[in-house]
């Protein structure tokens, strides 16, 4: 659907973005989404998304209350009209998995979504930090590399800093920004290091069959 007046408003400092302009903002209003962490996690991205225009988001917070859960999805609507948040609650395939995996139940949570998980950004916000980019399988998580799903370590420093450039990619792919290839971002703390993903490993079940 075309962009209203207020809408051109409200995002004229993404739409003059090169490359983005009009249609990607569209996409983005078009856009489902889930997005997967702790309450503390999740709240600034979400912001982020909201406030970029995506249309709906639908929040897995395991372990966060049902009060918390609707005060943030209010707080949300206040920010953004146009973007609708919920929780456990959208019926319809999402264009992309946005996870921040902070902690043990997180990581258990997405190793439970691996097999299923299409189009997904995944934030390991431990140290070494690292980020995986999947624009569409495979690969999936459990063949993408980097120990995705292994044991919560230490708590990176960067974990903010991971979480927003995470939002970021995922902005990318919801509005086709670019062609984006699967790749695996790593920071040390020092320097951030980007690899190609290969195609998904032959005994995964992400794989094609015949």
């Amino acid at each position: 659907m075309p962009l209203n007046e207020t809408q051109i408003t409200r995002y004229s400092r993404q739409i003059i973005i090169p490359k983005m302009g009009g249609h990607a903002q569209e996409r983005l209003l078009g856009s489902r989404m889930v997005l997967i962490g702790t309450l503390d996690d999740i709240a600034q991205p979400l912001a982020y998304l909201v406030g970029a225009g995506v249309g709906e988001i639908d929040l897995c917070a395991p372990d966060t209350s049902e009060t918390d859960l609707r005060s943030l999805c209010d707080r949300m609507r206040d920010l953004n009209p146009d973007s609708t948040v919920s929780y456990g609650s959208l019926a319809q395939t999402p264009d992309l998995v946005l996870a921040m995996i902070g902690c043990g139940a997180i990581v258990e949570f997405a190793s439970i979504e691996a097999s299923t998980i299409g189009a997904a950004v995944i934030a390991r916000l431990d140290a070494p930090g690292k980020i995986a980019i999947l624009p569409g399988p495979p690969p999936c998580l459990r063949c993408a590399g980097g120990n995705l799903l292994e044991g919560f370590g230490k708590r990176s420093e960067q974990a903010g800093f991971i979480s927003m450039i995470a939002t970021t990619e995922s902005l990318k792919i919801l509005s086709a920004y670019h062609s984006a290839a699967p790749s695996m971002v790593k920071f040390d703390g020092y320097q951030t290091a980007i690899e190609t993903l290969q195609p998904s490993a032959a005994d995964c079940s992400c794989r094609p069959r015949g």
